[in-house]
């Protein structure tokens, strides 16, 4: 309950939706925006694809190593009410400072199948990057998309994901491994996470680690540094948190007594939360 106590204040929200780094106005052109100021400051990844692709997971590995070098997120997902199928997204949006709100603009666009690039091409920025597999076109071209301002950045993840004998699934931790070189943070840390996330199971954590490793070194071999780079701030790190979590701390700690609920979305992760710590701290 400390570690919650003390890292509560690390999960801030707010409906604010300025930002002094990117200055969009209602009916402006995503494609023209420059980024202005400092380039350590903000940026904003989007993954998607399609259920069952493990977009969820690669979101909360990828908000845990931006938090463990100091920087604060927001995580917010889009999904449909299906097993398989659909269009899964998540986002993540990171700053030195507080993040207040979600924004409508990508710098990093990270697409497991074509209809993500199809929907969400125009929300990338002047000069950002789309990183995919060039086997997801199908029949269509980089050209296609009337985009020559931002960096395609192509990996062969279907192929790499065979060389490893391994599950498609494993195409997010390539592809994740690789935009942890773009913006300029380790690959061991990465690597770490993966074996933190996956250590019931061994087997599972090898083959992650040997995937990570392929991704990063693919994108440090074949492109330049992104241009925006994070950097290792000074501090003790932060926790990353959802909002049911956060939910389920305040309330243990102000003392509850009892607590019912019914296992449906969006309230399910709040449910198991309180009864993991129920026994603990007597409720």
């Amino acid at each position: 309950m400390k570690e919650f106590e003390n890292n509560l204040n690390t999960y801030l929200v707010d409906k604010n939706m300025e930002n002094k780094n990117h200055i969009i106005s209602k009916n402006q052109d995503v494609r023209l925006v420059e980024y202005e100021g400092d380039e350590h400051s903000l940026f904003t990844l989007l993954v998607g694809g399609a259920a069952g692709d493990g977009i969820m997971s690669a979101g909360k590995i990828f908000g845990k190593i931006i938090t463990r070098n100091n920087y604060f997120i927001q995580y917010y997902t889009e999904y449909p009410s299906l097993i398989r199928g659909g269009h899964n997204a998540v986002f993540v949006r990171a700053s030195k400072e507080v993040v207040k709100s979600q924004v409508t603009y990508i710098d990093i666009l990270f697409a497991l199948n074509l209809e993500t690039i199809e929907l969400h091409i125009n929300e990338v920025v002047n000069g950002g990057s789309v990183v995919f597999d060039p086997r997801i076109l199908r029949r269509k071209k980089v050209e296609d998309f009337n985009r020559p301002d931002i960096q395609w950045r192509s990996i062969p993840l279907q192929q790499m994901t065979m060389d490893l004998n391994a599950a498609k699934v494993i195409r997010n931790i390539i592809g994740l491994s690789a935009i942890v070189n773009m913006l300029g943070l380790p690959l061991v840390e990465f690597q770490e996470i993966l074996e933190e996330t996956f250590k019931r199971k061994p087997k599972i954590v090898d083959l992650n680690v040997k995937a990570a490793e392929l991704g990063f070194n693919y994108m440090k071999e074949n492109y330049e540094p992104f241009k925006i780079q994070l950097e290792d701030l000074d501090d003790d790190g932060l926790m990353l948190i959802t909002g049911n979590t956060a939910t389920a701390a305040g309330l243990i700690a102000g003392g509850i007594g009892v607590y019912t609920g019914y296992p449906m979305s969006p309230s399910t992760s709040l449910l198991e939360t309180m009864v993991k710590y129920s026994k603990e701290y007597d409720y």
